[in-house]
C-alpha cells in the first residue's frame, strides 16, 4: 500500500501519464517536480519516504526513515518499486542518500538488486566492469 500526500498525484491516482496531463493543463512550465511524502507498507515492512516526482518520469527517494542496514528487509522498497513501475515511473535514489557509508552499502545493494536506479552507482558499476575486463585480458596473456 502506498499513501501519497501530493494533491496532483492523488488526483492522477499516481499515474505518470495522468500526472503529465494535469500538469500540462495547470501550467505552461515544461520542467516540473512534485514533492510528496509517501507511507509505504505491506505485511512485512513499513516506511516513510519523501519522494520527488519529475516530469521525465523519474521518482527520486530524497529522504526516508527506513533502516539502511544491509540485512534489513527491503519489502517496502520492493513495494515502492513495483508501484512506480505499474504507474509509469522509474525509481531512483538521490545522491544525497549515498553520503553515509552504511547508507551507501544499502543503496548499492538495492541498485544491484534492480530496486533503484542511480547515475553515480551506474558509473561505478561500469568502471568496475571495465576493470574486471582488463584484469581478464591481462590474465589470458
Amino acid at each position: 500500500m502506498i499513501e501519497l500526500t501530493d494533491i496532483t498525484l492523488l488526483e492522477s491516482k499516481g499515474s505518470y501519464e495522468d500526472t503529465c496531463r494535469i500538469m500540462a493543463k495547470e501550467s505552461s512550465v515544461l520542467r516540473w517536480m512534485l514533492r510528496s511524502d509517501a507511507f509505504v507498507s505491506n505485511k512485512f515492512a513499513a516506511s516513510n519516504y519523501t519522494l520527488h516526482f519529475w516530469n521525465d518520469g523519474k521518482v527520486f527517494i530524497y529522504e526516508t526513515d527506513r533502516s539502511v542496514a544491509t540485512d534489513s528487509s527491503d519489502e517496502d522498497l520492493r513495494e515502492l518499486n513495483m508501484w512506480c513501475e505499474a504507474n509509469g515511473w522509474h525509481l531512483h535514489v538521490s545522491d544525497r542518500m549515498l553520503v553515509d557509508r552504511y547508507a551507501f552499502a544499502y543503496w548499492q545493494q538495492a541498485f544491484k538488486g534492480g530496486l533503484v536506479q542511480n547515475d553515480q552507482l551506474d558509473r561505478m558499476e561500469e568502471e568496475e566492469m571495465k576493470r574486471i575486463a582488463v584484469l581478464g585480458v591481462e590474465g589470458e596473456e
